[in-house]
């Protein structure tokens, strides 16, 4: 019951929903005690956990307690053997079935040789038509899809993968995707594989439509990160070829998207290199939908890992000036000016933003500033900074 109740609760808390799962692995394990078969179920409740709430502190825990049951079970061998004698007919088939796809995936991903998993992979092939078989069409659309789902998984770890047979099992789950609540885990893992199977074909239509449905659907899952990766790819593909009246929409998704990202990317500037690529690209599109304020907050952090650097020392001083934070805005400017080369284009960019700045704080030293420049430029250099800073020295 706890187990059932997890779908459902997703829908009201992440909170709920762990609890259940939880409780579920509790009930498992306290079973297994004295029925060693229920090990796998434990071992997937747990393994579900790390999936759907990998935040979460009993995530944290899943693997010890993975471990711990492993250890106590005893030989994997023996019980596959043990769920293998198990006969049609027996009121616990259909569910030794289904544990017995669970220890052979597990079998399958510790095997070390090349040779080990293709016939771990076949093995756990086998039993998973013999469950689909056995379960039939009424059976749990949602354990079928998962045994489907371990097959999948097997197929595209293989090396190299071995995508017909995860094609083949990807349209079967297909098939009865559309029998499974939205907030199931195993829905989730369903699109994740189509989106690996996807890539290695290079469908990139597929990998669009199973990564859509993760970054709408799997918010706080395993599979959210890959999956914003996936739609920010194709807003940048989409963004190049844009036209002007298109582009402002398309601002505001990947503005969306990219926040998204760099929440679930998390760390610092200085320690990942995709951490401050995802920071420039929102900072990028906070400033093109308007949110100034923040696209400076957004470079601050690339800023201090690169102190120098000159595209966030122009982004940041058009940021803060267009917010009104003109100290700030100074800074970045001065700073700017001092690096690049006397009389350049780049170079009066950032000499008026700097004197512009400054007329907002001490109109004085901006007057003073001016002045100093037409001493050196009595034309103010070419267009457009000559007419701007023209314009600049009448408000003065």
């Amino acid at each position: 019951q706890f187990e059932q109740a997890i779908s459902s609760l997703k829908t009201v808390g992440a909170k709920e929903a762990a609890n259940a799962a939880w409780m579920a692995f509790v009930s498992y394990k306290q079973l297994a005690e004295k029925t060693p078969r229920f090990t796998s179920a434990a071992i997937d409740v747990l393994q579900t956990i790390k999936r759907e709430f990998p935040g979460h502190e009993y995530a944290k825990n899943a693997d010890y307690h993975i471990a711990r049951l492993q250890r106590d079970s005893g030989s994997p061998e023996e019980a596959i053997r043990n769920l293998a004698s198990i006969r049609p007919g027996d009121p616990n088939y259909l569910t030794s079935r289904y544990d017995l796809c669970v220890l052979l995936h597990q079998q399958w991903s510790e095997a070390e040789t090349a040779g080990a998993k293709k016939a771990a992979l076949a093995q756990l092939q086998r039993a998973a038509d013999e469950y689909l078989r056995a379960a039939g069409a009424r059976g749990d659309a949602e354990r079928q899809l998962r045994v489907m789902l371990l097959v999948v998984a097997g197929a595209l770890g293989s090396d190299p993968p071995h995508a017909p047979l995860a094609r083949q099992y990807v349209e079967r789950a297909e098939s009865l995707s559309d029998r499974v609540p939205v907030t199931s885990s195993a829905l989730a893992d369903y699109h994740y594989r189509a989106l690996q199977l996807a890539r290695i074909e290079k469908d990139e239509e597929a990998s669009l439509r199973h990564a859509q449905w993760l970054a709408e659907h799997g918010r706080g899952s395993a599979y959210e990160l890959s999956a914003l990766i996936e739609v920010s790819r194709d807003l940048e593909k989409r963004l190049d070829g844009a036209s002007e009246s298109e582009r402002e929409n398309l601002h505001e998704e990947a503005y969306a998207v990219y926040t998204r990202l760099v929440e679930r990317l998390g760390g610092s500037a200085s320690s990942q290199r995709n951490v401050r690529v995802a920071l420039s690209r929102l900072a990028e599109y906070a400033y093109a939908t308007g949110r100034h304020e923040e696209a400076a907050r957004r470079l601050a952090p690339l800023l201090e890992t690169d102190p120098k650097n000159k595209d966030y020392l122009r982004r940041s001083g058009l940021a803060n000036f267009q917010s009104g934070n003109f100290e700030a805005a100074l800074a970045n400017w001065r700073t700017l000016a001092h690096g690049l080369a006397r009389g350049s284009e780049d170079w009066f960019e950032a000499k008026y933003y700097q004197i512009a700045s400054l007329a907002e704080t001490d109109a004085d030293q901006a007057r003073l500033a001016l002045e100093n420049l037409k001493l050196f430029y009595p034309d103010f250099g070419a267009s457009p900074w000559r007419e701007k800073f023209e314009l600049l020295a009448q408000q003065l």
